[in-house]
């Protein structure tokens, strides 16, 4: 048996403003239904939070949201909307002053070592995991979803 632990932190003093703890059996949405935001909020959840009708109800209500898309998802794109050129870049694991210090030789193989364990952490094809890739405006295909969030 183990839980899962649902938080919602303020973005201007770092605390958390909502936390659920619930069963692990317990569906995501269930806390995910329950919460009552302000208006312009940002929220960032996994896809185990994917639900159309929560995504329209926070759309009309002026909330902010990202989260991976399911891979059976549906969509046309109608509008790519450009991302700042920082953003795009690779991911490059940077060096500490003491690494920096001991010399080019030592700070290589310490940044090849923590660039390999940072890695590891992310998708082989990833990049910074809180990096933009894409910012498009979509609407989906399937008929549910779309009676569900037009």
């Amino acid at each position: 048996m183990g839980i899962k632990i649902h938080t919602l932190l303020d973005n201007e003093t770092n605390l958390p403003r909502f936390v659920n703890v619930s069963v692990a059996k317990e569906h995501d949405l269930i806390a995910a239904r329950t919460l009552s935001l302000p208006k312009e909020s940002i929220v960032a959840m996994d896809r185990g939070y994917v639900d159309y009708s929560l995504f329209y109800r926070w759309t009309t209500e002026g909330i902010f949201f990202g989260t991976r898309s399911k891979e059976n998802m549906n969509y046309d794109v109608i509008k790519e909307l450009d991302t700042l050129k920082s953003e795009s870049q690779p991911y490059e694991p940077s060096l500490n002053k003491e690494d920096k210090r001991k010399g080019k030789n030592t700070a290589k193989k310490a940044k090849k070592a923590r660039g390999h364990k940072e890695k590891k952490l992310l998708a082989k094809s990833s990049r910074i995991p809180c990096q933009v890739l894409k910012d498009q405006v979509i609407r989906l295909r399937s008929k549910k979803a779309y009676e569900d969030c037009p």
